[in-house]
């Protein structure tokens, strides 16, 4: 793991100073898409957060998405957040002028990429301008996944590997990944784990959290499993209701809520009918006041068969909610086990019922875990998270074509010196709002 130090600089007038003569790094942070069929995934969400937090006297970015803006694109521009939407088909040359375009125009520094297309055409684009590349591995692709991990993806990437200045990974086996499936040399990838979300993610109202049981009939004295997920196989949602079934049976009154969508959803609700549970499993969609739910989760359920980071565990831990998860992925960088949560063989619904009725009959360890993951989260930053790829810009421009020369004091030094303050608006929520880039 990365580690990572936070400078503070406790006067605001020698904030100023140190940032006085300096050019911010432009950058150009490109990725595919930002969310699924209109709900704003783990990455996408990532993104806006980093968007939000950079600090603009040190970096001036440009967000790209490969295709539409969905609902979000007015809203996000409205925020003053420079996203750029090309509403390009998927893997289209296209993209990739729009791209050199974008890089020569603004004379673009750095590219950070994520996503296949945009790891693929941006680093050519990178390529052609003579500019360093970051690729930030951010998924294992596993065949559980909507697109898997295509040999020809796979080739891609180790074609492209060569030409790739910076590697960096969200968790420990997902560089594991990148070294084996995407020809990154060994010691290059860098971990840097995501941070909990600071804009987009609040703590609910203790009248949202009652509001939300009452409104699926659940007391509020009722025991609940829950779990904030996508409907796709590698999430492991048909173990956790195998797993509820037997649960149901040391707790006849717990409830299982399941917050989500996606296309496994009618064989989902088919399992908990042949397993007569049904009455006592929740499908709440989509939501876009998730913490709502789960708030009100006696315990959260990460059942996942595979799992690159797994933010909505860190989301769960951060509202004092204790965590069964699979012992995958990046789970155990997330879930201590024994301390914050409790850690199963994926694909075990025994194991994970086992679990789950040990925490749901023992009101005080989930208080006890809940008090020390709300300790323990404090070391996934967004300020930390943010420095760390603000100081990593700045080392990669000094040697960009497009770098401007260093002024007296340094136009391109170190930013560690400088405490992170964001300098963009700060809303309460996003609405979703339809919105195309031209």
């Amino acid at each position: 793991m990365v580690s990572r130090a936070r400078v503070r600089v406790s006067n605001p007038s020698s904030d100023e100073t140190v940032h006085a003569g300096r050019t911010p790094v432009r950058v150009l942070i490109a990725c595919d898409h930002i969310d699924y069929d209109g709900a704003l995934h783990g990455g996408g969400r990532q993104l806006i957060e980093l968007a939000r937090a950079l600090d603009r006297r040190l970096v001036e970015p440009t967000v790209c998405v490969l295709r539409g803006a969905s609902t979000l694109g007015a809203q996000l521009r409205a925020e003053g957040l420079p996203f750029r939407f090309f509403g390009d088909a998927r893997f289209s040359p296209v993209s990739l002028v729009r791209l050199l375009r974008i890089i020569r125009r603004d004379r673009i520094e750095v590219v950070h990429l994520t996503d296949f297309g945009a790891c693929t055409l941006g680093r050519i684009a990178a390529r052609l301008a003579g500019i360093p590349s970051i690729v930030q591995v951010i998924s294992h692709h596993s065949p559980g996944q909507p697109r898997g991990f295509p040999r020809a993806v796979e080739l891609a990437y180790r074609a492209l590997a060569p030409h790739t200045t910076r590697v960096l990974a969200i968790s420990d086996s997902v560089r594991d990944f990148a070294v084996k499936r995407m020809g990154f040399a060994p010691g290059s990838v860098e971990v840097l784990t995501y941070p909990l979300p600071r804009h987009s993610f609040a703590p609910a109202t203790a009248d949202a959290i009652a509001a939300r049981r009452m409104a699926h009939g659940i007391a509020l004295d009722d025991p609940v499993i829950g779990a904030v997920t996508r409907f796709y196989p590698a999430k492991g949602i048909e173990y956790l209701i195998d797993a509820f079934a037997i649960v149901r049976r040391a707790h006849p009154r717990a409830w299982l809520v399941l917050v989500g969508q996606g296309p496994e959803e009618a064989a989902l609700r088919a399992r908990a009918e042949e397993l007569a549970i049904a009455d006592r499993v929740v499908f709440a969609g989509f939501q876009r006041d998730a913490q709502a739910y789960v708030g009100g989760f006696d315990v959260a359920a990460v059942p996942s068969l595979e799992e690159g980071f797994g933010l909505v565990a860190l989301e769960a831990l951060a509202l004092g909610v204790p965590v069964v998860a699979s012992r995958v992925g990046g789970l155990p960088d997330i879930v201590v086990d024994g301390v914050t949560g409790l850690l199963v063989q994926p694909a075990r619904p025994d194991a994970l019922a086992d679990a789950l009725v040990r925490l749901l009959g023992d009101p005080a360890l989930r208080r006890a875990m809940g008090a020390a993951a709300k300790l323990d989260v404090e070391r996934f930053s967004l300020d930390t998270y943010s420095g760390r790829l603000s100081e990593i810009y700045r080392e990669l421009a000094s040697d960009s074509p497009h770098a401007p020369q260093a002024a007296a004091g340094g136009a391109h030094a170190s930013a560690s010196s400088a405490a992170h303050t964001p300098r963009t608006p700060t809303p309460a929520s996003i609405s979703r709002t339809p919105s195309a880039d031209p």
